[in-house]
């Protein structure tokens, strides 16, 4: 199987025509027909637009090598417990402790996050060379506002 006929394949599988997939890659309906043409040469912009729509193995449109589509990593929190031997109620309480953190404001999330990661993973000490050197532009933002040179205009000179 061809790249051309992997193309013609994702097209009959999302159930369009060729003018309806030409329009996901902004393309015009001849462009399709021309891509599906056995040894015609698909431009990379067009393998990575279908790939991009699609979730589709580059690899695998270019060359058919597996996986056809992108694996993506996800986590299972019911698997998660289960495999440590968690409880029916646990699970419960995980879930809603997890929906009552995305309640929270920003800022609220945010600090809590600060708080576990100081916790959980504390900064190393720092060389005392470095103090007063913030650690984020914000910081840098803070201790020296932007000045507004069209607000602000002195004579220099």
């Amino acid at each position: 199987m061809t790249i051309n006929d992997r193309i013609k394949q994702i097209r009959k599988e999302s159930g369009c025509n060729q003018r309806e997939f030409a329009s996901q890659l902004g393309l015009t309906q001849s462009g399709v027909s021309y891509m599906e043409q056995p040894g015609s040469t698909v431009a990379d912009s067009s393998i990575k637009s279908i790939c991009s729509i699609y979730n589709l193995n580059e690899e695998w449109l270019r060359h058919g090598v597996e996986p056809k589509n992108i694996v993506t990593d996800t986590f299972s929190l019911d698997g998660f417990v289960d495999s440590k031997g968690g409880t029916a109620e646990e699970k419960e309480m995980l879930k809603e402790a997890i929906q009552l953190y995305f309640e929270f404001e920003p800022y609220v999330r945010q600090s809590l996050l600060n708080t576990y990661m100081n916790k959980v993973h504390p900064k190393q000490a720092r060389n005392p060379l470095f103090d007063g050197i913030p650690d984020t532009p914000e910081e840098l933002e803070r201790m020296y506002p932007v000045i507004d040179m069209k607000k602000n205009k002195k004579d220099i000179g």
